[in-house]
């Protein structure tokens, strides 16, 4: 582990460590894009408000909330109030998977379900604590360990919030699960675990064990979408972001997400987004 690193993007701080990353935000530095995330992350909101889509669910996030994040979710922030300010800690899934102490479904279930915390006790006890201590211990710019501060804290919080919305609200009211929306939750997770080589309806709904048409009738209930849009949406939100990322080669994308070639990765980027994987890339 090394040094903490700080710089400012479109207007938010960020400090970097090895594994970590904690951002200080405001409405002005809002990006608004829709984009599909690869780490973890926390935001808690210190004050004002702010509308955020996660998947397909619209949140509402105020002054005191937490709000949970997982890789492969898609996220785009809607709109935010002028007072709006949040931090944010984003962490690989490798820190993520060892600070949930193999509780990793139970607790990923559990918090996938109640993204957003808006209890005072959690805010005042946990969120404003954890986030103080990140704040100081990132500002320091030089802390070897922080890495490793933040693990402790992220088991902090996943265990204790685990038992909070098991243990103190065992009876607490949760939203009827339909055999629609189990359906639509087991598509978007073979999704995120199989896109990059199911790139067709017929993949998904094969593995579902269910017709084409059905599995059409679930999505467009949910999103208003149709099966393949989805799919294709998700796919070329992953591709932007390795093309983002600059860690590969444009031949290493193609092949990692089992094109035949390069001409037809080509042509399918520039199909769902007007440019060539290329053009996109120097835009960024």
């Amino acid at each position: 582990m090394g040094m903490i690193t700080k710089s400012i993007h479109n207007g938010r701080i960020v400090y970097d460590s090895d594994l970590t990353e904690f951002v200080i935000t405001d409405a002005k530095s809002v990006d608004n894009e829709r984009h599909v995330i690869d780490r973890g992350a926390i935001i808690y909101c210190h004050s004002g408000h702010a509308a955020i889509q996660v998947n397909f669910d619209k949140m509402e996030l105020k002054a005191d909330n937490v709000l949970m994040l997982f890789p492969g979710d898609t996220v785009c922030w809607v709109a935010a109030g002028e007072d709006f300010s949040a931090e944010i800690l984003r962490f690989e899934s490798s820190l993520m998977r060892e600070a949930s102490h193999n509780m990793e479904h139970a607790v990923y279930r559990e918090l996938k379900d109640d993204r957003i915390c808006d209890d005072e006790r959690i805010a005042v006890h946990v969120g404003r604590p954890m986030f103080g201590l990140l704040r100081f211990y990132f500002g320091e710019l030089y802390c070897p360990d922080v890495d490793r501060i933040v693990t402790l804290q992220l088991t902090t919080f996943f265990l204790g919030f685990y038992d909070y919305i098991t243990t103190e609200h065992p009876h607490r009211d949760k939203r009827a699960t339909s055999r629609t929306e189990e359906l639509f939750r087991e598509f978007m997770e073979l999704i995120e675990d199989h896109y990059l080589e199911w790139h067709e309806v017929s993949d998904y709904a094969d593995a579902m064990n269910i017709t084409r048409k059905y599995l059409g009738l679930i999505v467009a209930k949910k999103t208003e979408l149709t099966p393949k849009r989805l799919i294709d949406e998700y796919i070329v939100l992953q591709l932007k972001l390795r093309l983002r990322s600059q860690t590969m080669t444009m031949k290493q994308i193609a092949a990692q997400f089992h094109f035949t070639d390069m001409s037809f990765f080509s042509r399918y980027f520039r199909a769902h987004t007007g440019m060539t994987p290329a053009q996109w890339a120097k835009r960024q």
